[in-house]
């Protein structure tokens, strides 16, 4: 057996631990850059402000650096896993309690869902827990591997805020988020 091709499958499990980590900040920052894209579209459709809008993301801000410190202790007690899992979950649910929202009586689903459920995700799935899983993984090339995946947070939204912004431009934002499918 080649001694290239027998290494080759112990390299690539961590490698792919880069990817995923890649994948789920790319997702996590570009929900979270969605409510700047949406913001016209729901100060008209719900009659609200721009500084009420930018209050859902301040309290977002405030959630996610509350659960911070939580998540980190989470991967060290029990690994990245369950974590990213549980908070791409909060993501998930978060979008669609967003797309939910009408305006009337259940417009307090976008907030909720934006600034508590998603935000609990964004606090999950965040650079410091993909750079943890990636660092638990590696030995050597560390810093190059923990820069790829962490690169998901900014690369990531460069490759699919354009593409958001697209599908949002017709003034219809529920049918760029993926929980509308569900919702529909």
């Amino acid at each position: 057996m080649n001694i290239k091709t027998a290494a080759m499958p112990r390299l690539a499990g961590p490698w792919r631990i880069v990817a995923l980590g890649f994948f789920a900040l790319a997702f996590a920052f570009t929900v979270r850059g969605a409510l700047s894209l949406a913001m016209p579209s729901w100060q008209t459709e719900f009659g609200w402000t721009r500084t009420e809008i930018s209050g859902i993301a301040a309290i977002a801000l405030l959630v996610m650096a509350s659960v911070a410190p939580f998540a980190g202790h989470m991967v060290d007690r029990h690994g990245p896993r369950p974590l990213l899992v549980a908070g791409l979950g909060a993501i998930g649910v978060g979008v669609l309690m967003v797309t939910l929202a009408r305006s009337g009586g259940s417009s307090w689903l976008l907030p909720v869902g934006f600034s508590m459920v998603a935000a609990v995700g964004f606090g999950a799935v965040a650079q410091h827990v993909i750079a943890a899983a990636i660092a638990q993984r590696f030995e050597s090339h560390r810093g190059l591997a923990t820069g790829i995946g962490t690169a998901g947070s900014t690369a990531g939204q460069l490759l699919l805020m354009p593409v958001l912004a697209w599908l949002m431009l017709a003034g219809q934002w529920r049918n760029a988020l993926p929980a509308e499918l569900i919702s529909s």
